[in-house]
């Protein structure tokens, strides 16, 4: 308690900017992988969610997925094939 009282805090040193808005829906994503309990959805046994959220709209596309195996490459083509359909995105 005496150290938080007397030192001055450090995020007081610079002055804190504004996030940058993107333009447009889903020009600007966050991507996270979440490891669940094996479950079974469409026939397929999947470990994992690829969790993707646009960063202007909050919209969220989780996708099922293996953890195993998951690279970027594979997690781009696993958003962009199951994930546009709503938005009429890139195709």
């Amino acid at each position: 308690m005496t150290c938080q009282a007397c030192d001055h805090p450090v995020c007081l040193e610079t002055p804190m900017e504004f996030t940058p808005i993107p333009p447009h829906i889903f020009s600007s994503v966050s991507l996270d992988i979440f490891k669940i309990v094996d479950t079974e959805w469409e026939g397929q046994a999947f470990g994992s969610i690829l969790l993707c959220v646009d960063r202007l709209s909050c919209w969220i596309l989780p996708r099922p997925c293996h953890l195993n195996g998951l690279t970027a490459v594979s997690a781009a083509q696993l958003l962009l094939n199951n994930g546009w359909e709503t938005f009429e995105g890139p195709s």
